[in-house]
């Protein structure tokens, strides 16, 4: 499951680019389910204002950043 601020890399885009994910839609529910995930680059050789709408399984979580947009 993905949260607003998580940091993710998309599967489907060559190269590592790191993305934020900045807004999540699920559809049905928990167990057969499915997320859509609306992104942001952070890499700056992206135009201002990308966004990329993906779903949950065609990106990679990347651990060890800081997640201040998760709700408690």
């Amino acid at each position: 499951m993905y949260h607003a601020g998580d940091y993710v890399y998309v599967t489907d885009v060559p190269g590592r680019v790191l993305w934020r994910v900045t807004e999540v839609e699920r559809l049905g529910n928990t167990a057969g389910g499915c997320e859509i995930l609306k992104l942001r680059p952070l890499d700056e050789l992206l135009p201002p204002g990308t966004v990329l709408v993906r779903p949950g399984g065609a990106v990679e979580r990347v651990e060890g950043f800081d997640h201040v947009d998760r709700p408690a």
